[in-house]
């Protein structure tokens, strides 16, 4: 994996390239790539500084929910599957999500023997 360069240490070969250093030997004296330097640049162009773009998971995707009131909703639409769930909830967790804290729970989906089409869901 790349490892992360700080903020000085770039501002510091960006000043000594703006000095007339080629980036062929700003590379051989810092010990970095060429390629580096040059997204480097393409950064400052488009976003005006050289900083590190944020890391870690893409925001959004980590959706925390308080379970009692997760809990209440269940209960009071225990009919509705993990789609109508979602609508319900305003798009806001999918439905592997609603799934997971269903489970979580101890929520489980029973079926009639007669019919699919009733379900009903049940705390363990």
């Amino acid at each position: 994996m790349a490892r992360r360069y700080s903020y000085d240490l770039r501002m510091k070969i960006f000043k000594e390239v703006d000095d007339g250093l080629s980036i062929v030997k700003a590379c051989k004296i810092f010990n970095i790539s060429r390629n580096t330097i040059y997204r480097w640049k393409h950064l400052k162009r488009e976003t005006g500084d050289i900083k590190a773009k944020p890391y870690g998971p893409a925001k959004g995707y980590n959706a925390k929910i308080d379970l009692k009131e997760f809990e209440e909703l269940i209960i009071n639409h225990h009919d509705k599957t993990a789609k109508e769930l979602s609508i319900i909830l305003g798009n806001r967790l999918q439905r592997t999500r609603i799934n997971y804290y269903r489970k979580l729970l101890g929520y489980t989906y029973k079926k009639n023997s007669f019919s699919f089409q009733n379900r009903y869901c049940v705390k363990e």
